[in-house]
């Protein structure tokens, strides 16, 4: 379960990572009419960035939910075997 919540903790910081975006744009946007080519080249950055960030967040998630479902099993199975368990005293 600890690993799933590491999993959702780094995502978490993707999320928090793209909530910056905006304003990295709005920035860029309120540089003056000679830096727009560097607006342009950021605004591109900014975009690559979102789009690794989105897909970081979304495979973080996925393992955490991948380790849920694991971790819930092995719940399941010890429970199986604690009950299936049989200690002779012969």
């Amino acid at each position: 379960m600890r690993w799933a919540i590491t999993q959702e903790h780094a995502a978490d910081r993707c999320a928090s990572a793209r909530a910056e975006n905006p304003h990295a744009i709005a920035t860029a946007e309120s540089w003056g009419p000679l830096f727009a080519e560097a607006r342009r080249a950021t605004v591109d950055a900014v975009n690559a960035r979102e789009a690794t960030l989105r897909e970081q967040e979304e495979q973080h998630r996925a393992m955490a939910r991948q380790l849920r479902i694991a971790a819930a099993r092995m719940e399941e199975m010890d429970a199986e075997n604690r009950a299936a368990l049989t200690i002779s005293t012969d």
